[in-house]
């Protein structure tokens, strides 16, 4: 993921999946499955503590770096905050982690804040999780809010520290009561899941309710999914609906996707199934692999949409390749018909068996018949391929969790 406000790692939650053969039967996105992604690392963003690099002039830089030089470590921070963001100077990350590590070794807090950041993500500096722990501890001692959340989200992950969700809970806890849009958020999904804390959706919406009235995306989204189910407060989806629109007009992707199922469906909103296309569509195009599906399921069907099979494919092979279990079976489905593509029993195997091993009973059921159809040149094919896909997906599993062992 890029910097931005929130890091968002998509790949580690996957929302369940919704069935092929009936929008009806078909479930909300879990915005909170996806949001959990939230338990991560939060990228230290400007405050009240530090200056805007980019509005000095060439004089104020002359006397910032002449300030550093000198060992003022708020001048040192602000020099790292001009490398790091190309402002005044070219850009150049070790640089700024040089005059960060000054600053910080002063103890200037927001400085060793940003440097936790640089190390968990390997900006400037090699990617080292356990140091990253190290800075956003001493940045957290001292009542940095950003350094509290951050902390929080490596105990809650795991990430340069042992797990300890508890623990994640008692540094979102510090971090919300100063205000911290992050914190809240993170401190209410503790309290929606019972992680670390006693479930509690009543104090989940509390705080995603503070955290919101920050213009906290996530927090937006899952008020809607709050009031979607009637969690911690009374079911109404107009109020949902409400919330999702904030959270999808601000570019939240899960939200985008709620909205447009909201549409196709008419819940807490007038059917329209042209406006559903238009939110899925934002969804998809930032890889959301249920909205994927959803557009692509469109295209096949002509729903808000002129029909389009290719079109369909194209959207449902995106999604297949998310891990999305309902476009990998109808994605197999399209393939073994030719419909939309060039038929291809093996590949067509190969969806339909990964779908199976998500443990889509429909898509059990369909590969199971389509063996019978098929050659078994074809059916040794698709699995060898199928196989492939999972076991790299193990791989980067398997690496995934080596990554966030800590490491002396």
């Amino acid at each position: 993921m890029i910097v931005s406000e929130v890091y968002m790692h998509a790949n580690q939650m996957v929302p369940p999946q919704p069935t092929v053969t009936s929008r009806n039967r078909r479930p909300l996105f879990l915005v909170l499955l996806t949001v959990l992604a939230l338990f991560t690392t939060i990228p230290p963003a400007k405050s009240a503590e530090t200056n805007s690099v980019s509005e000095r002039t060439p004089a104020q830089m002359s006397e910032t770096r002449a300030k550093a030089e000198s060992g003022d470590p708020k001048a040192q921070f602000d020099l790292g905050e001009c490398y790091y963001e190309g402002s005044g100077l070219e850009k150049d990350p070790s640089e700024a982690v040089k005059w960060y590590r000054k600053a910080a070794e002063h103890g200037f807090a927001a400085a060793q804040s940003k440097l936790a950041w640089c190390f968990s993500r390997g900006i400037g500096v090699d990617k080292d999780d356990v140091e990253a722990v190290s800075w956003w501890r001493k940045a957290a001692d001292q009542g940095n809010a950003k350094g509290q959340k951050n902390l929080g989200a490596c105990y809650a992950l795991g990430e340069g520290v042992k797990e300890d969700p508890v623990e994640a809970v008692k540094w979102f806890r510090k971090a919300a009561e100063q205000g911290s849009d992050g914190g809240q958020f993170n401190l209410g999904l503790c309290y929606l899941r019972g992680t670390g804390v006693q479930k509690n959706p009543t104090e989940a919406v509390k705080w995603f309710r503070k955290s919101a009235e920050q213009g906290f995306a996530p927090a937006n989204s899952s008020l809607g999914w709050c009031f979607s189910k009637g969690a911690g407060v009374a079911k109404d989806e107009v109020e949902a609906v409400n919330w999702w629109r904030k959270a999808a007009n601000q570019g939240q992707a899960v939200a985008q996707g709620n909205l447009g199922i909201s549409y196709a469906e008419g819940n807490g909103v007038k059917k329209d199934p042209v406006e559903a296309v238009v939110w899925f569509r934002k969804a998809a195009e930032q890889g959301e692999s249920v909205a994927q599906y959803e557009i692509g399921r469109c295209y096949a069907y002509g729903l808000g949409v002129d029909k389009d099979l290719t079109e369909a494919v194209k959207w449902l092979s995106k999604a297949a390749e998310n891990d999305n279990a309902d476009s990998q079976s109808l994605l197999g489905c399209l393939y073994a018909l030719g419909t939309g593509v060039q038929r291809d029993d093996a590949t067509a195997y190969m969806w339909m068996l990964l779908a199976a091993d998500k443990g889509d009973k429909e898509a059990k059921k369909l590969a199971s018949r389509f063996d019978q159809q098929i050659t078994d040149w074809d059916a040794q094919k698709g699995k060898r391929m199928a196989q492939a896909v999972l076991d790299s997906r193990a791989q980067a599993s398997k690496a995934s969790l080596q990554g966030k062992t800590p490491q002396r």
